[in-house]
């Protein structure tokens, strides 16, 4: 007779996945556990990998004629022209792949020396900040942030959590799990000393 996770203790939970996924997925089990409808536990599996084609993971292709260097450049000049050149960074960022949009803040830092997110965080406000910003991080930042959003203050966004965990493979887990942890470590570069 197979259990459902929702009725199993915690410390089954934590033998039954690996290590660097414990801390996480196990308070979510818990949390999860006391939803409405905990059965649907029942039916999700960490083991193997989704069936769902790549294609239905994003829409966004790598752009044909991309030069990592020229973009940084055009973002650089539409950040330093009077009142920001909003429609250039929107039109260079929106149309470049995730793996070209971390190439291109690479260049940026090579050629200013600056971060492009916190160029951007300076040059931009309200929501066309926060997608920005969103856009620049890699999928396993922008999740581990949304997991952490989540959870901060009072009370917990389950459909968030939910969303996230249960539309993951394991390797993506993992690395959600990578980034959130170095996210919570202090930077001790910063401190003074």
């Amino acid at each position: 007779m197979d259990m459902c996770p929702a009725d199993l203790p915690l410390g089954f939970c934590r033998a039954s996945l690996s290590e660097d996924l414990q801390d996480v997925l196990c308070p979510v089990v818990l949390l999860l556990a006391h939803v409405s409808s905990p059965k649907i536990l029942c039916k999700l599996s960490l083991e193997g990998e989704h069936s769902t084609p790549s294609s239905a993971y994003g829409s966004v292709k790598a752009y044909t004629n991309f030069d990592a260097e020229r973009d940084a450049l055009n973002i650089e000049t539409a950040i330093k022209t009077k009142g920001v050149d909003e429609v250039t960074i929107v039109n260079i960022l929106t149309n470049r792949s995730n793996e070209q949009r971390q190439d291109i803040a690479f260049a940026y830092h090579r050629r200013t020396k600056k971060e492009l997110p916190s160029a951007l965080k300076s040059a931009l406000s309200g929501h066309l900040e926060t997608v920005i910003l969103g856009l620049l991080k890699t999928p396993a930042q922008y999740d581990a942030s949304e997991l952490k959003a989540s959870m901060k203050g009072l009370g917990t966004d389950e459909d968030s959590l939910i969303e996230i965990i249960c539309s993951r493979t394991n390797q993506e887990l993992q690395e959600i799990n990578r980034v959130y942890k170095e996210s919570e470590q202090p930077d001790y570069c910063d401190s003074p000393s």
